[in-house]
Parts: structure tokens; C-alpha cells; sequence
């Protein structure tokens, strides 16, 4: 619909410019030939030029309204267009951070996995290692005590 819309109002604004100075010297020619020879003061003095500025002011301001539409819907378009490309960003930016805190959590549960297995390969091996018996204690060997002197008494007397 705006596409028609669009197109439509194009074609309005091309034949638009194109009329307007086909129809100022069409009134020109109109002005002298065709009007009644007693109202030709009328047309060509200030009621006339006051008809001619307010046609070519309505002409000007329909050809401004015309483009100011056009202009409005690209902007619109274009606005479309951008909310579309941010809401594209969006998702992916959306999607990467999913894919990163999927990869944290794939890489925490291989390191837990990992942390399992090695556990479960040191108790394995304690498994298969007979238990040693425990060391049998040493009698402990008395050490023969020397008698103890006493300290020789120094000093002047």
C-alpha cells in the first residue's frame, strides 16, 4: 500500500512541476487573447496579479506538500528499516551471549568431570594396592644415662 502510495504521490509531484509553467504560459496567452476586451484592465492590473500570486502560491505549496510526503515516507521507511537492524543486532547479541554462557557451563562441567575422573582413578588405585601391613614398632633403645655432675662453683671467694 505504501509502495502504491509512494509511487502515486510521484507522479502527482513530476506532473505537478510539469503543468506549473505549462499553465503560467497558457495564462499568459489566455490574459491577452481570450479575455473580453473590457476586463483586460481587470486581469492584467492589481486583481489580476493578486489571482496569479495566489494560484502560483496554492501550485508552489502543492508541489511543497507533495515532496514534504515523500520525504516523510522514506523517513519512515528508513526508520523501519533501522528498527528492524537493531532488533537484528539484538538477537545476535542476545545469541552470542547464550552461546558464551552455554560454553562457561560446558567447560565448568567438563572440569568437574574431569576433577571426578582423576578421584576416581586415585581410589582406584588405592583399590588395587594391597594394603601394607603397618610398620612394626621399634623397641626403642635406651640410651644409658650419664650421671650428672654438678656444675663446678665459679667465681672468687
Amino acid at each position: 500500500m505504501a509502495r502504491a502510495t509512494r509511487i502515486a504521490l510521484d507522479i502527482a509531484l513530476v506532473a505537478t512541476k510539469a503543468i506549473k509553467p505549462a499553465a503560467g504560459t497558457a495564462w499568459q496567452y489566455a490574459k491577452i487573447e481570450m479575455v473580453p476586451p473590457l476586463t483586460v484592465a481587470f486581469f492584467t492590473g492589481p486583481a489580476g496579479r493578486k489571482i496569479e500570486n495566489a494560484v502560483s502560491n496554492a501550485a508552489s505549496g502543492l508541489i511543497t506538500s507533495l515532496e514534504s510526503m515523500i520525504r516523510d515516507m522514506d523517513a519512515e521507511e528508513a526508520r523501519q528499516i533501522r528498527l528492524k537492524e537493531e532488533a537484528i543486532r539484538a538477537a545476535q547479541e542476545k545469541l552470542k551471549a547464550e552461546a558464551k554462557l552455554a560454553k562457561e557451563k560446558a567447560m565448568q562441567k567438563a572440569l568437574e568431570a574431569q576433577k571426578a575422573k582423576a578421584k576416581a582413578k586415585a581410589m582406584e588405585t588405592k583399590k588395587e594396592e594391597p594394603p601394607s601391613p603397618p610398620p612394626k614398632a621399634k623397641p626403642a633403645k635406651k640410651k644409658p644415662v650419664k650421671d650428672k655432675k654438678k656444675p663446678k662453683r665459679g667465681g672468687k671467694k
